[in-house]
């Protein structure tokens, strides 16, 4: 997952494409020198998209029932997008 989190940002209504972001191809160039390892085809990021959204989801859905006025609304918009992602062809 650290090839996703360099390029991407944590905000829940990022509709920008993986790699695709000023500066993420600069980033994943960097990681990708310092791991060893081909810079990744943008094609081939969603996945770990969708594995940090999940993550998201399951945090923020854990806080909420700790500190449900600081992060109800986030856990319910985390989730609502993971259903509709989920529900979506392809």
């Amino acid at each position: 997952m650290d090839v996703q989190v360099i390029p991407c940002t944590a905000r829940p209504d990022n509709a920008s494409a993986p790699g695709r972001r000023p500066g993420s191809r600069v980033a994943l160039a960097a990681y990708a020198s310092a791991s060893g390892h081909p810079v990744p085809d943008p094609g081939r990021l969603p996945p770990f998209t969708r594995a940090r959204d999940l993550e998201a989801a399951v945090w923020s859905l854990g806080m909420a029932h700790w500190y449900p006025g600081r992060y109800r609304a986030a856990a319910g918009s985390w989730l609502a997008r993971m259903l509709a992602s989920a529900r979506a062809p392809g």
